[in-house]
C-alpha cells in the first residue's frame, strides 16, 4: 500500500492554478531583474555624461585661464579673436570639438562631446544634427528672446557688438552652470539636441521633445558648473522652480531675474 501511495504521488504533475503561479512568480522576478538593470544602465550613463562634462569643465577652465575670458557661444561677424574658433565647443576643444553634434546613425560615437544615453531623434528632419551637449550662453532668457546674464557675450554697446565675458564677471562660479545636457525650455516644453542650455519664456518653436529628454537620466540632467565641479540637477528645479536658489544658477551675477518668467 505504502508503494502504490509514493509511486501515485511520483506520477502527480503540476495543476493549472499552480503552473499559473509559478509562471506569475517567474515574471514578476524577472520584471524585477529587469528594472533594476535598466536603473544601472541610466546610472552608469549619468556617471560617463558627468564625466565628460568634467573634461569639459577642464577644458573650459584652461580657455579662460589662457585668455581670461570665457569663450563666445558663436563669435560675432568680423571678431578678430581667433582663438574663439567658429564656436565654443571648438574653441575648449582647440579647433576639433570631437564632433559636437551627433549625426543620424552614429550612435556609437565616443568622446566628451557623445553622451552615452543620447539617441539620434527619428523626428528631426534629414540633414539636421543632434548635439549632445549646451553652453550655458544666455542666462535666464525672457520672452523675446534677451538673455545677457549667460557666458556667451556680453553687449555693451550694439554697434560694437557683443564682448567675450571676463572671468572676474562671473560672481559665484561654483554656483553658475557653464555646460549641460543640450536642453532649452520652461514648465511648459522642453526641446533637446541643442547646442545651447538655457531656460526661457520664450514660446515653443519645434516639436515637444520632453518625454525623451525625461528618459536622458530620469529626471535629471548632468552639469557642470563654471568652477569646474559636475553635478545631477532635476529638470523639474532647472525648468519648472521660481525660487532664487534654482534661477540664480543661470546668471553669471548671481541673481535670479525672476521678471524674465513673465
Amino acid at each position: 500500500m505504502a508503494a502504490t501511495r509514493i509511486v501515485a504521488l511520483q506520477r502527480r504533475g503540476f495543476t493549472l492554478v499552480e503552473l499559473l503561479v509559478t509562471i506569475a512568480i517567474i515574471g514578476i522576478l524577472a520584471s524585477l531583474g529587469f528594472a533594476g538593470l535598466g536603473r544601472a544602465k541610466r546610472k552608469a550613463q549619468l556617471t560617463e555624461c558627468l564625466s565628460n562634462l568634467r573634461q569639459q569643465g577642464i577644458a573650459l577652465s584652461s580657455f579662460v585661464q589662457s585668455h581670461n575670458v570665457f569663450p563666445y557661444y558663436i563669435p560675432p561677424p568680423g571678431s578678430r579673436r581667433t582663438e574663439h574658433r567658429t564656436m565654443w565647443a571648438s574653441a575648449i576643444a582647440e579647433g576639433s570639438p570631437g564632433g559636437l553634434l551627433l549625426e543620424r546613425g552614429a550612435e556609437e560615437k565616443k568622446g566628451m562631446f557623445k553622451c552615452p544615453a543620447a539617441r539620434f531623434p527619428t523626428d528631426l528632419p534629414a540633414g539636421d544634427g543632434f548635439a549632445c551637449y549646451g553652453y550655458n550662453a544666455f542666462g535666464l532668457s525672457g520672452a523675446t528672446g534677451e538673455g545677457g546674464f549667460g557666458l556667451g557675450g556680453f553687449v555693451e554697446n550694439m554697434a560694437t557688438g557683443p564682448r567675450p565675458v571676463r572671468e572676474d564677471e562671473v560672481t559665484r562660479p561654483g554656483e553658475m552652470m557653464a555646460i549641460g545636457d543640450g536642453v532649452k525650455g520652461n514648465s511648459t516644453y522642453l526641446n533637446d539636441g541643442l547646442a545651447v542650455f538655457t531656460r526661457t519664456a520664450e514660446p515653443n518653436t519645434r516639436a515637444d521633445a520632453s518625454q525623451r529628454i525625461t528618459k536622458l537620466h530620469g529626471g535629471k540632467l548632468a552639469v557642470v558648473f563654471a568652477d569646474g565641479h559636475t553635478e545631477p540637477l532635476s529638470i523639474a528645479g532647472l525648468f519648472s522652480e521660481t525660487s532664487v536658489q534654482w534661477l540664480s544658477k543661470w546668471n553669471r551675477d548671481g541673481q535670479a531675474h525672476s521678471e524674465r518668467l513673465n
